[in-house]
């Protein structure tokens, strides 16, 4: 049975007794919640699920999150960089006195608070990759680790996310980019990374990630077999990629490339500084290719096949690309059919001299 008094002007303390159970206590900031508190744990003494629930409030989410790293995150394609954002996380909630709070204990509240804390210094794309970490956290608390506790990300509402990127890289940008390669030295196979991420529209992690095993020259044609949305994918290469490639002394098994999905970026970012280009990041070749594929005439089904977006919708940023495409076939049709007149006008004026 659960008795609920107040204390001070916004306290309120529950005490749950069953027979059989441990005195269960809990304090709250309105009489609301701690009804629904004492509630859930009566409840759960009843189905005998009070044990999850007793070590979620006696876990703190830095304990959860720990095993987490330790358990989880190495399972992920990035590690590197999931580890980082794990370390930027840790650190807000921290700042937040979020982190050392039981697990049971995180409500959506402090997700709000976590919102706001991050507003205005990223954006809201950022904020909700860094929730997804969180809301992770707490599955796997429930599923993997037998923590009866509520995923509080779950209950709040995200910040709304900006419009795709439409930043381009021209061909300009993209010789700059080459020819800084070029002179770094040390950065050798950026200088062919480069123009084969734009031919192709190959992710970072592919790229970086690419063996000779699955590059085909006969069928012109690089295997993918675990790419960024959990599916295969055959990429076809152009004459300009394999010739690309070829300037990589192809072998018979190893990576293509030298270097790792990670050291791609940091290797961008310094080329891309040395040539004196602003706001361009690497996964921004990836939308100049797709544009580039769009300009030639390729149809939205065949350039779904080669980028391996999930759906059309995600290809809808380019309609304008077609939109454009079709409007000059039609200027053409025009002109054609104008010129078509134009001949049968001559021949019957040619026909009434006669």
């Amino acid at each position: 049975m659960a008795s609920i008094r107040k204390r001070g002007i916004h306290q309120w303390q529950v005490t749950v007794r069953r027979a059989g159970f441990p005195r269960y206590s809990g304090t709250f900031k309105t009489k609301a919640e701690a009804t629904k508190w004492a509630d859930k744990i009566e409840e759960s003494m009843a189905n005998e699920t009070f044990k999850g629930i007793l070590i979620a409030d006696t876990t703190t989410l830095y304990e959860v999150m720990e095993r987490y790293l330790k358990d989880v995150i190495p399972l992920k394609k990035c590690v590197a960089s999931e580890k980082s954002r794990y370390k930027l996380v840790s650190g807000h909630l921290e700042d937040l006195n979020i982190l050392h709070k039981p697990i049971g204990k995180v409500i959506p509240e402090d997700m709000i608070d976590y919102i706001e804390h991050r507003e205005g210094s990223v954006s809201g794309r950022t904020i909700n990759i860094e929730l997804a970490l969180i809301s992770h956290v707490f599955t796997k608390a429930r599923k993997k680790y037998r923590i009866r506790v509520d995923n509080p990300v779950s209950d709040i509402e995200k910040p709304k996310e900006a419009k795709g990127r439409n930043r381009r890289c021209t061909r300009k940008e993209e010789q700059m980019l080459i020819n800084s390669a070029i002179d770094f030295g040390r950065y050798t196979d950026m200088q062919i990374i480069i123009p084969f991420a734009i031919e192709t529209t190959m992710r970072r992690g592919e790229i970086g990630s690419l063996v000779w095993e699955h590059v085909d020259f006969d069928s012109a044609t690089a295997y993918l077999p675990d790419t960024k949305n959990g599916s295969e994918r055959t990429v076809p290469l152009s004459p300009r990629a394999i010739e690309l490639l070829k300037r990589c002394s192809p072998r018979e098994s190893g990576s293509v490339f030298s270097y790792q999905i990670d050291s791609i970026t940091r290797a961008f970012y310094g080329i891309r500084k040395k040539a004196g280009i602003n706001d361009l990041r690497f996964h921004d070749l990836r939308h100049e290719a797709t544009s580039r594929l769009f300009e030639k005439g390729l149809g939205a089904a065949d350039i779904k096949l080669i980028t391996g977006h999930k759906t059309y919708e995600m290809l809808d940023r380019y309609t304008h690309l077609s939109a454009r495409k079709i409007s000059e076939k039609l200027a053409m049709l025009d002109e054609v059919a104008r010129l078509d007149s134009e001949i049968k006008n001559k021949r019957a004026e040619l026909r009434l001299v006669v």
